[in-house]
């Protein structure tokens, strides 16, 4: 059997809120009446608006954000569990397993550390991407998964976008990578939930053979003979 990680990317950004700054009603009439200030009520002026800048503002902007950034979480998460409830019947209906599930922001130095990590723990065969793979300015996936594969595997990556592109020409802007680290095979796919199960599709037959020959099975090559015997 074989262990499989389905790591899932989408977009999660963070919404800050500002409020703007009033002086307390008593000093502001102060401010109007007077012509000059002496160095104390200068000094005074300087330590309230400095109090108010470090401590008041950061607290309502942190119940905002928070409140905020949970809701976009949630939603992220909502959207991820609909998209890889199809890849994970995938890989389930070959007998594999789902070891792992993930949903992260576009964050380089996330993706590039929990890809890394995982693929170091020596348990993982395969690890899914989803998402991050196009044009906008945050889509960084395929950044982060070559800064750490050891080699890459463009065969893969090559075929998925070959087959796409007699369903759509869209599938030209897809920037995804496959590779390699250690002894785990890394395939980016798009974020649409219909386009990654199309590339899983094609990628499936060959994916027991992949695995096969990274494990250094001794049987890794019998597919090879199959084949040639054929010819």
């Amino acid at each position: 059997m074989f262990s499989f990680l389905s790591f899932n990317h989408v977009r999660c950004r963070q919404i800050y809120y500002c409020r703007r700054l009033t002086v307390p009603f008593s000093l502001g009439e102060k401010m109007k009446n007077h012509k000059g200030f002496t160095l104390i009520e200068v000094l005074l002026v300087v330590m309230i608006i400095g109090f108010m800048l470090a401590v008041i503002v950061p607290r309502g902007l942190r119940a905002t954000t928070d409140a905020k950034y949970n809701l976009v979480r949630q939603n992220c998460a909502e959207l991820a569990a609909y998209g890889n409830d199809w890849i994970e019947q995938q890989i389930l209906a070959q007998g594999w397993e789902v070891v792992r599930l993930e949903v992260i922001p576009d964050e380089y130095r996330i993706i590039k550390t929990l890809l890394s990590d995982w693929a170091d723990e020596g348990v993982l065969d395969l690890i899914l991407t989803t998402g991050g793979t196009g044009f906008s300015p945050r889509d960084i996936t395929p950044e982060a998964t070559k800064a750490i594969i050891e080699r890459e595997a463009p065969g893969i990556a090559e075929a998925t976008r070959s087959v796409s592109m007699n369903i759509t020409p869209h599938a030209m802007l897809s920037r995804a990578i496959a590779g390699i680290r250690k002894r785990t095979l890394i395939v980016n796919f798009p974020g649409s939930p219909k386009a990654a199960t199309e590339n899983l599709a094609v990628i499936l037959p060959v994916l027991p053979h992949a695995v096969q020959l990274l494990q250094d099975h001794p049987n890794s090559e019998v597919g090879h003979q199959l084949e040639n015997d054929k010819i």
